[in-house]
């Protein structure tokens, strides 16, 4: 039996169902990527009059605690939202939302 086009969407959007934390996670990680020097730099000049232990304090709880936050909880967001798609725009959606990413990361200067 042949598939449409429609048919082939469908299918691999059910094949992605079960994946879409980790698509989420690797569209949280993305965005933490091109949006992460913009963030250190806000922070960097809330905290540049501090002392230096205290810099290296606020800098390492941002990585051990801040950052994997907004990665955990934004990849359930994301994962969330994604869930809602129909199948037939699902696949679609997911590889515009990569695509826009690439080009962020494009006008951003990253490739």
């Amino acid at each position: 039996m042949a598939m449409n086009g429609i048919d082939i969407l469908v299918q691999a959007s059910q094949w992605l169902r079960p994946h879409l934390y980790e698509v989420g996670f690797a569209m949280m990680a993305s965005l933490l990527v091109l949006f992460g020097d913009d963030f250190f730099r806000w922070v960097k000049k809330r905290i540049s009059r501090f002392h230096f232990v205290l810099r290296v304090t606020v800098f390492i709880l941002i990585c051990a605690m801040v950052l994997p936050a907004i990665t955990f909880s934004g990849s359930r967001y994301l994962a969330s939202w994604l869930r809602h798609l129909d199948n037939v725009f699902l696949l679609p959606g997911v590889v515009l939302l990569f695509v826009l990413l690439g080009i962020i990361a494009e006008k951003r200067k990253f490739l």
